[in-house]
This record gives structure tokens, sequence and C-alpha cells, in this order.
């Protein structure tokens, strides 16, 4: 399972060959990903859509992907990313309030939770498969027979792999 950039591919793999009839593909990845974090912090009157790395790096420092689809219901703990200054180059999260008091910052919660989009790309207007259905397609295009002794072994590969 690749998680680029420009979007996820699954590829079976049997005995070191790429079974190419049962390769899939989503559109969603980490262009997606990023667009939809300054679309969100749009909303907010954030405006970084001229800063579209600053927006990457945000998502890639504080972003997550839950491990239990009911967490989901639950808003994330929220993180304060310090925006970049003249001191300081690059962005970081705060890890005291007083960080944050004195230079510019963003504060996100439920934003953080953008990365489901890899999971469930319907909920943002997308309309593809999320990875594990994407996983899932790939491996049913494939005889059973001869993928029974490898469906223990996946692969994630790509950027967005990642992802805590």
């Amino acid at each position: 399972l690749s998680l680029g950039f420009s979007a996820c591919f699954a590829q079976p793999c049997v005995e070191g060959r790429a079974i190419a009839s049962a390769g899939r593909r989503c559109p969603v990845g980490g262009r997606v990903l990023t667009n939809l974090l300054l679309e969100s912090l749009k909303l907010r009157h954030y405006d970084l859509s001229h800063s579209w790395l600053l927006a990457q790096d945000i998502l890639e420092k504080t972003c997550l992907v839950v491990h239990d689809a009911k967490q989901t219901q639950i808003p994330p703990k929220p993180v304060t990313y310090v925006l970049p200054d003249d001191k300081c180059v690059s962005g970081y999260v705060a890890e005291t309030e007083n960080e944050e008091s004195s230079k510019q910052s963003v504060t996100l919660s439920l934003e953080r939770l953008i990365p489901e989009a890899l999971f469930r790309p319907q909920d943002f207007g997308i309309p593809s498969a999320g990875v594990s259905e994407l996983v899932v397609q790939a491996l049913t295009a494939v005889r059973e027979v001869t993928l029974r002794p490898y469906l223990s072994r996946l692969v994630l590969c790509g950027g967005l792999a990642r992802l805590p």
C-alpha cells in the first residue's frame, strides 16, 4: 500500500511480482489532505493559501489517524502550532501555553482528524473508496488460492505512512 502525495495505490504482489490487473488507486493523497486542512483553517479565518508548504508542515506535525472509529466522534486534544517568524524559520508544536501567547499561532482540534479522509473520503465530498476498501478490492481481484499465504503481509510506504 503506497500512501503518496498525489494518490494512494494498493498493489498485490505474489512472490515478488506485481499483479498489474489487481492494482487499485485512490485519488486521496498528501495534496488532498493539505488542501482539506487549508479549507478547514480558512473557515476559521486563517488564510494560509499562499503558504501551502506551511499548511503541509502543520498537517505533518499536528494531524493524526485514530485507531478506533468511535474516537472520531470525540474531539481530539487541541494542539497549538506556533507559526514561523523572523527568529524561527520553521513552525513547531507548542508544549506550553506561554509559548503561544507571545507568538502567532494556530490552535487545531477537529482539524487534526483531516487524515481520516484516507479511510472515508466520502465524508469529505470525494467520491472514492478509502484505503481499507482499496486493499480489499485489490486483494479480491486476485485468485484466493494464490493469495492466501500472503494475506498477513502488508507493506506501507510513502510519506503518509508516517502519520501517527
